[in-house]
């Protein structure tokens, strides 16, 4: 019997969001369900390369994407928001330190 993957999105493109990327990605039993950076130049590289859906908006990405669990990987001051946002849709959360 094949697993169903585990969906997780990918919140802040930068260094360390990619890096997260390519780890989650990595994974036999995870994938990367979408990816949001607020970079309009950032998104069209990464829409093309990526082959995942790219949002601007993490709110929205949480409605179109649907993930089970989040990785944040933006500066510092905007984690809470993000991280409270991700806990009250009941998800699973891996947030970067400052």
């Amino acid at each position: 019997m094949t697993k169903s993957p585990i969906d997780v999105a990918i919140v802040g493109a930068g260094r360390m969001g990619l890096t997260h990327y390519s780890l989650v990605n990595a994974h036999p039993d995870v994938r990367v369900c979408a990816v949001v950076e607020p970079s309009l130049p950032l998104r069209r590289v990464l829409g093309k390369f990526c082959q995942v859906p790219v949002f601007s908006d993490y709110h929205e990405m949480f409605d179109v994407a649907r993930p089970v669990a989040v990785v944040v990987s933006t500066p510092p001051d905007t984690h809470h928001e993000i991280v409270a946002a991700a806990a009250d849709r009941g998800l699973h959360v891996f947030v970067e330190k400052p």
